[in-house]
């Protein structure tokens, strides 16, 4: 690492910069010594705290029904289709027809 930093401090950058940022963070002169410090502080506190993670977003029915539109808390919307039973299929064909036969009436009349 200290060779390439003396031999060419472009390519030494574009290869070492976050390392060399960690140790300026750490004010460890070499990468052993930052190790040593991240070793010695793991050994004086082992419990490891959990990070908060992403959560997943929540989700609510915009739109019931067999073809339900659904929207989380980001703002994202989708649509789901769910199988209709035969009994409910039926009724809906038989509520089209019946709305047909009306107004073929109403214009008849």
């Amino acid at each position: 690492m200290n060779m390439l930093k003396k031999e060419d401090p472009g390519k030494f950058k574009r290869q070492f910069s976050r390392w060399e940022k960690c140790l300026s963070a750490a004010k460890a002169k070499t990468c052993e010594d930052l190790y040593k410090k991240v070793h010695a502080a793991i050994i004086a506190k082992p419990a490891r705290a959990k990070k908060a993670g992403n959560k997943k977003p929540s989700r609510t029915v915009v739109t019931p029904g067999y073809a339900r539109v659904y929207k989380d808390s980001k703002g994202r919307k989708w649509l789901r289709h769910y199988r209709q039973t035969g009994d409910d299929r039926k009724e809906r064909v038989a509520s089209k027809l019946a709305a047909a036969a009306a107004a073929a009436a109403r214009a008849g009349s």
